[in-house]
């Protein structure tokens, strides 16, 4: 049985800008590539900066540090990997918008912290 223990976690919400309109002008195909591409991306990205991959919901990736294992320094790599994340994605639609004309997303990062229960 696995021991509950109360600690600090930081948390990280990305959400892919206007998704819900990118889904009505691409063919579903096309839509679950670039979804699958996002998700990858991101993840990507969390475990390289010492995060966990929480949950997908929908174009929502949710991300925790601090849990279920300690990670000192949580915060930094939370925001760095919100500022990587963004660079990332900005380079990708860059290079994506000069292969095709396509319809522009954004992506969106917030952080915030909290109490939670790890283990």
């Amino acid at each position: 049985r696995a021991t509950r223990v109360a600690r600090l976690v930081t948390m990280a919400c990305f959400d892919l800008a206007e998704f819900e309109v990118l889904a009505t002008q691409i063919l579903p195909e096309e839509l679950a590539a670039r979804h699958c591409q996002y998700i990858d991306l991101i993840h990507a990205k969390v475990t390289a900066n010492r995060g966990l991959l929480d949950r997908v919901i929908g174009d929502r990736v949710f991300a925790v540090w601090n849990a279920p294992k300690r990670t000192a320094r949580a915060e930094y790599y939370a925001v760095r990997c919100a500022l990587e994340v963004v660079s990332l994605w900005t380079r990708w639609k860059a290079a994506e918008a000069r292969a095709v004309s396509a319809t522009s997303s954004s992506l969106g990062a917030a952080d915030g912290g909290g109490r939670g229960a790890a283990g």
